[in-house]
């Protein structure tokens, strides 16, 4: 009982409890890499991320994919998105006959199922996107 009474007094703390992981809340501006940073994100843009994260059995599934390009597309009309970075924008980088093919993934989303297994295919295909935008 006392310990579900001390739960019970934490839970107000707990709903207001904030996890910030911005670097320049690490640091200070004084601190002698700080300068840097700056640079490094006047240079390449924010560090600031954001990763959404869709899982189900069959997602290359051309009804599931129109949804993944409608979300796509709403993420980058949000104020402040910078960068949207998906299957929608992914390129598929292939060696064909001794030559470097960068073809994005998808020109459009696939009708068929058959067409969805082709892009499903080549996304598995390169470790990068494998490791990256798909957890196979």
């Amino acid at each position: 009982m006392l310990v579900a009474a001390l739960c019970a007094v934490a839970v107000p703390g707990l709903l207001k409890l904030k996890v910030d992981t911005a670097y320049d809340s690490l640091i200070g501006a004084n601190d002698p890499g700080y300068p840097v940073y700056e640079e490094t994100i006047d240079t390449f843009g924010s560090d600031n991320t954001t990763i959404v994260y869709l899982r189900h059995d069959d997602l290359f599934d051309p009804e599931r994919l129109t949804v993944m390009e409608d979300l796509h597309y709403a993420f980058e009309e949000i104020e402040g998105v910078e960068t949207v970075k998906s299957l929608f924008n992914a390129m598929n980088i292939r060696d064909r006959d001794g030559e470097l093919d960068t073809k994005a993934l998808m020109d459009e989303v696939p009708e068929t199922a058959e067409d969805a297994g082709r892009v499903k295919d080549n996304a598995i295909y390169h470790y990068i996107m494998k490791g990256i935008l798909i957890k196979y």
